[in-house]
């Protein structure tokens, strides 16, 4: 099993011992940062509250130390945010019953270098908790550490023996969406359960809405707009959705090169939109 010897927290919000609660796990979302999980993650979170099978963990890979300081958060040292950051992360872990929060305190650099410790890290959770299905940042998200996360994970899985592998990694939206990827390749997840939990999750990040930027009602907003400019729903099928795109192929084949996924993405994209506008032009 690969190694997990860092100074990891985790934090166990049902009380439950460490090593009973991490197996326990059956859906798990890997976010670069505190509130990225709570960003694009919402309908594991909610389908996992109060179910007799299922249990939400959650890995936050960075500490955050690295964010703009607002408002009475101005003063605050990089040691200072971060320990706020993780309370903020711990509170929202509780809030949404997740049967574990994992607290890695990576730095934004590590997690950019692929051979650190970080991956191994990763690794061994995914080991220790052996989740069905993975969530993380899609890899053509706008942030740096948002997409050298999502590598990280696929590095991370490409370390286990393949029977020990989760059935499924899916990248999810956060700060790029998904409404561009065609067809088949695009999933649906609803969204609809509970918004004002929903809310409540994002809102526990106050260190991120001290500034004014208000991710709780961008994020809200963005699911809302998927749900109804959906081509593949009716309007009225779902108030809320969050897309994500299945990743699973680069756990299955290790020779399958991210870019070339990505690339072929992107590709379909530029085939579909060429081609409706040759079926209209004269």
């Amino acid at each position: 099993m690969p190694d997990f010897n860092r100074n990891i927290d985790i934090f166990i919000p049902d009380g439950a011992p460490v090593d009973t609660a991490l197996p326990r796990t059956t859906d798990m979302c890997v976010g670069a940062h505190p509130d990225d999980i709570e960003i694009m993650c919402y309908h594991a979170i909610a389908e996992c509250m109060n179910h007799e099978h299922r249990w939400f963990c959650g890995v936050t890979v960075t500490d955050g130390a690295g964010s703009a300081r607002y408002g009475k958060f101005d003063g605050l040292s990089s040691e200072e945010l971060a320990d706020k950051r993780a309370a903020e992360q711990k509170s929202a872990a509780k809030l949404g019953q997740y049967g574990a929060q994992i607290l890695m305190g990576c730095t934004s650099n590590e997690v950019k270098t692929r051979d650190s410790a970080c991956t191994s890290a990763i690794a061994g959770l995914i080991a220790k908790c052996a989740p069905s299905v993975v969530y993380t940042h899609n890899l053509a998200d706008t942030h740096d550490t948002h997409v050298a996360v999502a590598l990280r994970v696929i590095d991370a899985i490409r370390q286990l023996d393949p029977a020990h592998r989760p059935k499924r990694l899916i990248g999810l939206e956060c700060w790029r969406g998904l409404d561009w990827v065609c067809g088949d390749e695009r999933i649906t997840f609803d969204s609809s359960r509970d918004p004002d939990l929903a809310g409540s999750l994002i809102s526990s990040h106050e260190t991120q809405l001290a500034a004014g930027r208000r991710f709780d009602l961008a994020a809200l907003g963005r699911r809302q707009a998927n749900a109804v400019f959906s081509p593949d729903l009716r309007a009225d099928a779902i108030e809320s959705a969050i897309l994500g795109v299945d990743m699973t192929p680069l756990i299955i084949d290790d020779r399958l090169d991210p870019r070339d996924y990505a690339r072929e993405l992107i590709s379909r994209l530029e085939a579909d939109v060429i081609s409706r506008i040759g079926r209209f032009s004269f």
